[in-house]
């Protein structure tokens, strides 16, 4: 059975749906097997909404998928927070 490592990130204010914000970290090339909206926000933006990535076991740190999201996502969206579960 193969290991995953899954990793919780907190959407910081942004004026993207939750959609748009996974659409764009589908189409990246980061290292994930899964992506799910875990909460939502209590308006219609992606704002401090929590996003779950799974990603291969050890392919990538919680930093480095920090920076990699936040150079990806530019104007779009930041992730504010990120911890391995």
């Amino acid at each position: 059975m193969t290991k995953h490592d899954v990793f919780q990130l907190e959407i910081g204010n942004t004026e993207r749906s939750i959609e748009e914000i996974i659409g764009s970290i589908r189409k990246s090339d980061l290292p994930f097997v899964h992506i799910k909206q875990v909460s939502a926000s209590s308006n219609k933006t992606g704002s401090t909404a929590t996003i779950a990535i799974e990603t291969a076991a050890e392919t990538i740190s919680a930093a480095e998928l920090k920076q990699q999201l936040n150079e990806y996502g530019g104007c779009m969206y930041q992730v504010v927070s990120i911890v391995k579960s």
